[in-house]
């Protein structure tokens, strides 16, 4: 499937990615299943649905994290640009772990569910302790933003979507009754 004709793809992706569909959700990104033209590699590009000031500093601010982080639970970049003109990311595509969960999980006995819980736990645990080591905070994890590989040894969770993520030191960026307002002193969760 090709993209629809009301939306504007930026030409650094469009150049490298073929579009294969749109993904359902995102608050404040689209988001594509996309395949890399050399290596038929396939992926999903995340792409801001603002442009405005915050949207930019956040969008900006989630590639920055994320390159800063090496952990097999954190996601990593295939390929991104941060010019706010053609900004956006791609990243490995995965199956949302509750997905994965409700479906390679059925006949599993206790003892397998157990195991598996333990070692999804544990690998994200330590993924978000790198991330807490660096100052940042993740501030929106939740099941769906958590996505699991299937490499050739064993499944491997990993937590995406660091759009909302805030740092030691990082400007607040918050939209105030349509403005944009930089306060200082908001505790993380308001950032």
């Amino acid at each position: 499937m090709s993209k629809p004709d009301d939306v504007i793809l930026p030409a650094y992706f469009a150049e490298r990615w073929e579009f294969l569909h749109r993904l359902k959700g995102g608050g404040q990104a689209t988001t594509w299943v996309v395949r890399q033209k050399g290596t038929k590699a396939e992926g999903v590009l995340k792409l801001p649905l603002e442009f405005d000031r915050v949207s930019i500093g956040r969008f900006q601010r989630e590639i920055e994290v994320i390159r800063s982080l090496n952990h097999p639970a954190i996601v990593k970049l295939l390929d991104y640009s941060i010019d706010p003109i053609q900004l956006g990311y791609v990243s490995p595509r995965g199956k949302v772990l509750p997905d994965f969960w409700t479906t390679k999980t059925a006949g599993m006995n206790a003892t397998e569910l157990y195991d598996l819980a333990y070692g999804f736990m544990r690998s994200i645990g330590e993924g978000l302790a790198l991330v807490h080591e660096r100052g940042a905070v993740h501030r929106d994890l939740k099941p769906s933003n958590v996505i699991v590989l299937e490499p050739w040894v064993s499944p491997q969770p990993v937590v995406i979507d660091f759009g909302l993520t805030f740092r030691q030191g990082d400007e607040r960026l918050s939209i105030f009754e349509g403005k944009v307002a930089v306060n200082k002193i908001a505790a993380p969760a308001e950032a």
